[in-house]
């Protein structure tokens, strides 16, 4: 990819990436070799280099079901048919001999829910089993990881210069599915000259009420720091709603932190989603970052999405930040 300019300042075209890409859906992974983004994790920082990045891609397989799945149970007195409905829609259909059953691996749809089990037997008598469920997509289902895996140089002055590559910087991720309401990540990151950060971060789904995360990490450049967060996530049908805070102490330091003088100290964003049927979805959202070296900046932003039928998909936002880089943006997308 290239960008050219053409002002009173500059003028003429610059590289921004250059990489080759190969997938392994037998393995669900992707291979990148060039100019990359590294994984954030939960709490990181994502940078731009050049070097080899290889990590899960569940796009290679776009029918595999990544959050955990339902089950349905119940007892069949003589042989019947079973239907299983999950927010009203069907979703499977089985025969099953008399006695206990158990069907598995009912995929369900994100956030709060309910699921039907209706038992009809040979005389047509039907026995009906409701069972509210929550899961959330920063959820894995049991047995199931995901990591990401990167080497090479930081990518400079991007955007401006075609081949500024400086210091040497390594990251990794790994999240694995402990069972279907517990999720653990394990994220590090650093460069050869600058900070180096380690730290985890769980999501456990509470009951019907929603996800919850707790994050936990430990870095440093000269002075060791820490970092610790707590975020939570509850979706359904008509609304969803999200927020997340964190806090570093002044001596936390993490992998591109040398290409911001400031030093971030806390973060703090939320939001709530609307879903206005054929209107469309609205959402409200607010961020907060703090640093222990300079003031503080602050974003409101609303954004509304609707559906135009033939002639497409319409997203509208409206961006107002307060701080140094203070002003109104506003974005129109059309597709």
């Amino acid at each position: 990819s290239l960008l050219g300019q053409y002002d009173d300042e500059r003028h003429g075209t610059v590289r921004l990436e250059t990489t080759w890409t190969s997938d392994f859906p037998e393995h669900l992974a992707t291979l990148r070799l060039g100019d990359a983004i590294s994984a954030s994790g939960a709490w990181g920082r994502s940078v731009r280099f050049g070097g080899i990045q290889f990590g899960t891609n569940f796009a290679t397989q776009p029918t595999l079901v990544t959050t955990p799945m339902l089950a349905a149970h119940g007892d069949a007195v003589v042989p019947s048919t079973v239907d299983v409905f999950v927010n009203g829609q069907p979703v499977a259909s089985q025969q099953v001999p008399p006695g206990p059953f158990t069907i598995d691996h009912v995929p369900s749809i994100t956030g709060a829910g309910q699921i039907q089990v209706v038992v009809t037997d040979a005389l047509g008598r039907q026995q009906v089993i409701s069972q509210p469920y929550y899961t959330g997509p920063s959820l894995l289902r049991a047995g199931l990881s995901e990591y990401s895996f990167e080497l090479g140089a930081i990518r400079q002055d991007y955007g401006s210069r075609s081949n500024q590559y400086g210091s040497l910087v390594a990251a990794g991720t790994y999240r694995r599915g402990l069972s279907d309401a517990l999720t653990a990540e394990l994220h590090f990151e650093g460069s050869a000259d600058g900070a180096q950060a380690a730290g985890v971060d769980v999501s456990w789904q509470a009951g019907r009420l929603g996800v919850l995360s707790l994050t936990a990490a430990a870095g440093g450049d000269q002075d060791m720091g820490w970092l610790g967060g707590i975020g939570f996530e509850r979706s359904t049908e008509h609304v969803n709603v999200f927020a997340r805070s964190q806090f570093a102490t002044r001596g936390f330091s993490q992998l591109g932190d040398s290409l911001d003088q400031r030093r971030p100290k806390g973060r703090t964003f939320g939001g709530v989603g609307f879903s206005l049927g054929r209107g469309g979805s609205l959402q409200l959202a607010y961020g907060q970052q703090t640093f222990w070296n300079g003031p503080s900046e602050q974003t409101f932003g609303v954004s509304h999405s609707i559906t135009l039928g033939a002639y497409g998909f319409l997203s509208l936002l409206a961006n107002q930040r307060f701080g140094d880089n203070d002003g109104l943006e506003l974005f129109a997308n059309w597709t």
